[in-house]
């Protein structure tokens, strides 16, 4: 008996012609075409590409993306025995926070789904602030960079701002959440 999933007889839906050139996989391909000099007619062959070309492919990727880095990679990719072996970025340095927190404007960072159903919403702009604001009350409780700091938080939104706290600011932060403890009674 075959537990392969039968072929759907017709599509389901297509994005329109106007829909994929709007997408950011459009302009990656774009971005790709006018660096490396390739012409991909449709996405299967830029998808052969990014398997045929895995640095060039990584690059464009860091590259488009707009990965800043504070020491630039001296190889891409140091091929392993297997996939698991392989370097990346060898050489690289990048500071997480920054590269986090570098966009300041009104679009959603992050979105947290609270328990009850509510959503609480950071922009990339609030997201900065509370994450400068959490830094500054750190610094003036004498925590300073190398410094382990550990927290019991709950599984909120606002939990996120210790890590790009902990990276922005170079401290080893260590966040327990709660929600996976279960009281025990003596």
């Amino acid at each position: 008996m075959s537990t392969e999933p039968a072929p759907l007889s017709r599509m389901l839906w297509a994005p329109s012609e106007s829909q994929i050139e709007g997408t950011q996989l459009t302009s990656f391909q774009q971005h790709i075409e006018a660096t490396h000099g390739e012409s991909f007619a449709d996405y299967r062959e830029l998808h052969q590409w990014s398997i045929d070309c895995l640095a060039e492919f990584w690059q464009s990727v860091s590259q488009f993306s707009g990965v800043q880095f504070s020491t630039e990679p001296t190889t891409i990719l140091a091929p392993g025995s297997d996939f698991s072996a392989s370097r990346w970025f060898q050489g690289a340095r990048l500071n997480f926070a920054e590269n986090l927190l570098r966009i300041r404007d009104n679009r959603p960072a992050l979105v947290g789904l609270l328990e009850d159903g509510s959503r609480h919403t950071y922009s990339y702009a609030q997201l900065a602030t509370a994450v400068g604001e959490l830094a500054g009350a750190m610094r003036n409780y004498g925590i300073v960079e190398g410094d382990r700091v550990a927290g019991f938080l709950p599984n909120l939104p606002e939990t996120h701002h210790c890590n790009a706290c902990d990276y922005q600011y170079r401290c080893n932060m260590v966040v327990m959440l709660s929600g996976f403890w279960r009281a025990r009674r003596l």
